[in-house]
């Protein structure tokens, strides 16, 4: 449980491009929602966020995979 996946929709591909079923910072129960999040206008780019069960609100960054 607690796993977060990011697919490239326009392939033709069940695998994920990135996810974060290793992640030590990962849920430890369902996700309830997840959102991305603009950075502002200096930083430039989004952030994941994510919402679960288990209590924890997460930001999630796209550098080596999904980091919190």
């Amino acid at each position: 449980m607690g796993t977060i996946a990011i697919y490239d929709i326009r392939k033709n591909d069940s695998k994920p491009i990135v996810d974060n079923k290793d992640s030590p910072g990962k849920h430890s129960d369902a996700v309830w929602e997840v959102q991305w999040i603009g950075k502002g206008k200096s930083d430039k780019g989004e952030t994941l966020v994510s919402i679960s069960a288990d209590g924890k609100v997460v930001e999630w960054q796209m550098k080596k995979g999904l980091e919190y």
